[in-house]
């Protein structure tokens, strides 16, 4: 059910966008979702919550009014003009909710925008069944669902890059961001920083004990989870993304707060300056400054903290200055105590990037000897795996196919096993190897997995 809603939705949108190039389309859609996500959201909590859980989700929802809910605008949308009434609802929800102030769209009294177009989609958005919308999760997916689909289809005014969801999961998963500062200085439409969320959720879910300890002493009443603990960081400089992106967290629970915008890269206007993160999961732009990007990232690292980048994969074929930029040390043979190190890199299949074709690779980083990273079967030593064709046990039907479940648990799991000390990793001929870095040396600091699996 979630993806026909998901694929009807997006057919009869794309039709609006397609008849309404003057218009923001990247933001009148989502904008919609967002709208009926929240207003269902706020009444499943004051309908059919518990004190408790009420108290657990307050800060975390959005206030909608009575006016800006979606059934009140649509029962007045029917007397009075849609676009405007739409637009008062957001003007509203802004003003009771400053965490998304200047956030949501108010375009619906553009010229550019059929009205009848726009009656449509909004009545098939709100004829789903409210028994779909309990949990939120479908309207979640549809959100991002929309998002996605403006990305890939190409909008000429953002030259976004979209980031297939597969290659969000497996970084993530790679990566196990479970407490902490979590930070994302290229954040784009926040795929990233919910996919973590999502991630510890799901952790949550299987009752992991070290978690809920983590709340022990500051929560005594038990009225909170983990999850309150963790801060979620970013930095977007398009400003549509940043408004997706912001939207885009709100739906989903999470404190956009520390996710901010200007109109240059982190790189170049640091909006974080002093920030430093346990975990930092990004897909910079991916055409050059590879090694900028790389200093970056480990000067925001904190100790004992792991980074998972995707870069392209160019990136391998001037390792030597990538592996110094992330190793900060013009040895890259020594590894003192407390330095950033490159634990893993895996190479991915071509045309994951369908707005692109562009190869990626992913690099994984991580800062302090024995801590989440891992020290690999030999102190020093770096993981790579040529995820680029077939995984052993999990063949691929098509090249063009995003990553399975089973092959992102493949890699990750080769991962984990490469760093425990007792682990049993081996090495698998054209998959994985485990390579020192004296052999590294020698072949002048080439690490495309592919050259050595």
């Amino acid at each position: 059910m979630k993806e026909l809603i998901q694929e009807t939705l997006w057919r009869k949108a794309s039709r609006i966008r397609k008849n309404n190039e003057g218009v923001d389309s990247m933001l009148w859609g989502p904008g919609l979702v967002f709208l009926k996500c929240m207003s269902h959201a706020f009444d499943r909590m004051f309908l059919e919550l518990t004190l408790d859980e009420k108290k657990r989700l307050a800060d975390k929802l959005l206030f909608i009014p009575k006016e800006s809910h979606w059934e009140y605008v649509m029962e007045r949308a029917s007397h009075l003009g849609m676009g405007s009434v739409l637009d008062e609802a957001m003007e509203d929800i802004e003003r009771f909710n400053p965490t998304v102030q200047k956030i949501l769209p108010r375009e619906y009294t553009s010229p550019d925008i059929r009205k009848d177009q726009l009656a449509l989609f909004i009545k098939m958005l709100g004829d789903i069944p409210k028994e779909y919308f309990r949990t939120g999760e479908i309207l979640q997916s549809v959100f991002g669902y929309f998002v996605r689909n403006y990305l890939s289809a190409g909008d000429k005014r953002q030259e976004s890059i979209c980031t297939p969801e597969c290659i969000d999961k497996l970084a993530v998963a790679m990566v196990e961001p479970l407490k902490g500062k979590i930070f994302d200085p290229c954040c784009g439409v926040g795929s990233m920083l919910v996919e973590s969320h999502a991630f510890i959720l799901r952790k949550l879910h299987l009752a992991n004990t070290s978690l809920k300890n983590l709340v022990k002493e500051t929560d005594p009443m038990g009225l909170t989870d983990p999850a309150d603990h963790i801060v979620y960081y970013g930095q977007e400089s398009k400003l549509t993304n940043f408004r997706l992106c912001r939207m885009n967290l709100a739906i989903h629970g999470i404190d956009g707060t520390q996710v901010g915008w200007n109109n240059e890269s982190s790189l170049d206007k640091d909006l974080h300056p002093g920030l430093n993160a346990d975990h930092i999961l990004c897909v910079p732009p991916l055409n050059s400054r590879y090694s900028e990007w790389m200093r970056y990232i480990v000067s925001h690292l904190a100790t004992g903290g792991a980074a998972g980048v995707i870069l392209s994969k160019d990136s391998l074929s001037d390792s030597s200055s990538v592996l110094e930029a992330a190793e900060n040390r013009d040895d890259r043979l020594e590894n003192p105590a407390g330095g950033a190190r490159v634990n893993c890199i895996v190479t991915l299949p071509d045309h994951l990037f369908q707005s692109t074709g562009m190869s990626v690779c992913l690099w994984l980083l991580g800062r302090g000897k024995g801590q989440i990273a891992g020290a690999g079967k030999q102190d020093g030593d770096i993981l790579l795996i040529d995820a680029s064709s077939n995984i052993p046990g999990v063949p691929r039907k098509s090249r063009h196919e995003e990553l399975s479940s089973a092959e992102i648990d493949e890699i990750a799991g080769t991962f984990r096993r490469w760093q425990a000390q007792n682990g049993d990793y081996k090495d698998v001929k054209g998959f994985c190897k485990s390579l020192d870095r004296k052999t590294i040396k020698r072949s002048r600091f080439n690490l495309a997995p592919e050259r050595y699996v």
